[in-house]
């Protein structure tokens, strides 16, 4: 498990570092917003064409071998984007990279969350998450390399991408988990098993859509906000990090409340505190001291929504949909990643002063509502 977590940690680094680095410099190119939020998409684009092929492959070629092809790609897009400064190509790299990150991602998430019992889910899966949210602190403050050399940070991904590889070989291949041959689920199709999934876990799949809205907006378009409020450089990790480390700080005790407390209480909380975290945000926005507190507090709650939401839903399905449930959060997860930028970008060019925590504000404040009056799809 130590070595699926270091991939969980680069693929944080990889994340956390490319996004905010591209967005800056299109910003100093005089590249939109709105084209910005556009181009962030492929990454997500890629993990959307990649997934629903995912757990046919993983059952096919096993966990380690998608983690070795994911690696590869992500190491080789990487060295490209040195080689070309096109536009239209670093976009094509971004999807590449989609896919490869959404390889390594599900193989390896797959791997453990199939492997561990209930009562231990939800600290298992909130130590994966911690070991992504540390990978998505270290990645900003990489950012200002691109001062010395725009190249930089795309060497320093590709030499974690081969340094993983190799660790990676060492693993022995398994596959995915055994079915209950009572149940025949591997004669159903992919649509099939995607709506049994929806019928079980609807209310759960809000959690990684909204944690992708704010991964990405956070990325993309609070570094351009950033830049155009005359603020410094160096605030921009700094901000991205915080929330990070937050979210670090409280993934493992809000994993461990939730095997006792119950998943869908603490994360009704989470969200909740999350909401007016951020609407003190927007008030105190010029405020530096009081606006980085807020986002760590933040990023303490909602930033475990991802990794408990996912935990919530493996409660809500059969062991058998596993595998179609983690391909279908990575696919409600990119969703939420495509539109936050895109929705982020354009708001800012069309309204002037608009501050991108509002879109975390509607989204928690509508998840709070669902799961304060009992929404949930009955098993």
């Amino acid at each position: 498990m130590f070595v699926l977590l270091i991939t969980v940690v680069v693929s944080g680094i990889s994340q956390g570092l490319l996004m905010p680095v591209i967005s800056i410099i299109f910003e100093q190119q005089g590249i939109s917003p709105t084209i910005s939020g556009f181009h962030s998409s492929a990454f997500y684009i890629g993990i959307l064409i990649a997934s629903p092929f995912m757990e046919m492959v993983i059952r096919k070629f096993g966990f380690k071998n998608v983690i070795l092809v994911g690696l590869t790609i992500t190491f080789i897009s990487n060295l490209l984007f040195v080689v070309f400064e096109s536009i239209f190509i670093w976009f094509l790299l971004r999807l590449l990279i989609g896919i490869g990150a959404n390889m390594c991602a599900l193989a390896s998430q797959t791997w453990i969350t199939s492997t561990v019992g209930q009562k231990q889910r939800g600290l298992i899966i909130s130590i994966y998450g911690l070991c992504f949210g540390l990978g998505f602190a270290i990645g900003p403050y990489a950012t200002s390399l691109i001062e010395y050399n725009e190249n930089l940070p795309f060497l320093i991904l590709a030499c974690l991408s081969i340094t993983v590889f190799i660790i990676v070989l060492f693993l022995e291949n398994r596959h995915s988990i055994q079915y209950d041959e009572q149940v025949n689920f591997r004669l159903m199709d992919f649509f099939t098993r995607f709506k049994l999934v929806l019928n079980y876990a609807w209310v759960a799949l809000l959690f990684p859509f909204t944690y992708g809205v704010l991964e990405s907006v956070i990325n993309v378009n609070l570094p351009t906000q950033v830049l155009r409020s005359n603020l410094d450089l160096t605030l921009i990790s700094v901000l991205v990090s915080v929330f990070a480390l937050g979210s670090i700080l409280f993934q493992i005790p809000l994993g461990i409340m939730s095997d006792r407390f119950g998943r869908r209480k603490i994360l009704a909380i989470a969200t909740a505190i999350g909401t007016i975290s951020f609407v003190v945000g927007v008030i105190f926005f010029n405020n530096i001291i009081l606006l980085i507190s807020m986002l760590c507090i933040a990023g303490m709650f909602v930033g475990s929504i991802y990794s408990l939401g996912i935990a919530y839903m493996i409660d809500l399905i059969p062991k058998q949909l596993i595998p179609m449930g983690t391909v279908l959060s990575g696919i409600v997860f990119s969703f939420g990643s495509i539109l936050g930028p895109i929705i982020g970008g354009g708001l800012l060019e069309t309204i002037p002063h608009f501050n991108v925590l509002w879109i975390f504000i509607v989204l928690l404040l509508f998840i709070s509502i669902v799961l304060a009056k009992g929404f949930q799809k009955a098993m």
